[in-house]
């Protein structure tokens, strides 16, 4: 296993989980590490959308995870959980591009920071000089561009928490799907 996905549960969490997948050797599966304080039917969704990629999911436990401090602690753990299991990557599956990807420049810098931090901690404890990179790849997309990549990759949608569901979660994805020409009897499953 030489790449590891940190996932939140969601759409981008599932995108950089292909993402993922279509750039290693078929032969060595990227792993999917979960989160432990997810909700629960996040958390199975996240589970059911490895499955479906022919993934395995891993449970993180990285304690309260809320917030900038409990954000830190997610990624330096799962970061460690990289680096103990022999990967050189670790793709974050992070989106806070929104409708607008200025409004949340500071939030992207700050995830940003927070890897390039976080990779040099835990570089300098591996041998032979190596290195982990941590890879935010959709971090500054915006609703509609994550959309069309989950298009475009084929990303298994039914598998994700809000699908079949009547909540905002919902509404923003469907909108933002049906932006980029997606129709709901489209589903990939």
């Amino acid at each position: 296993m030489h790449t590891l996905v940190l996932t939140d549960g969601g759409l981008a969490g599932l995108v950089a989980a292909v993402i993922a997948s279509k750039r290693t050797d078929p032969e060595i599966r990227p792993a999917v590490l979960v989160p432990s304080g997810l909700s629960e039917p996040v958390s199975r969704a996240a589970r059911v959308g490895c499955e479906r990629l022919g993934l395995s999911a891993i449970e993180l436990n990285a304690g309260r995870t809320g917030g900038g401090a409990g954000e830190t602690r997610l990624l330096l753990v799962a970061a460690q959980t990289a680096a103990q299991n022999g990967c050189s990557t670790l793709i974050w599956g992070r989106q806070l591009g929104g409708d607008d990807p200025v409004q949340s420049i500071d939030l992207i810098g700050q995830s940003l920071d927070r890897a390039t931090l976080i990779s040099r901690l835990i570089s300098l404890d591996l041998p032979d000089s190596g290195s982990l990179e941590i890879e935010l790849p959709v971090i500054d997309m915006t609703d509609a561009q994550l959309a069309e990549l989950a298009l475009d990759l084929g990303v298994p949608l039914d598998t994700l928490a809000w699908w079949g569901s009547d909540t905002e979660e919902r509404t923003r994805w469907e909108s933002a799907l049906r932006s980029v020409g997606w129709h709901p009897d489209s589903v990939f499953a």
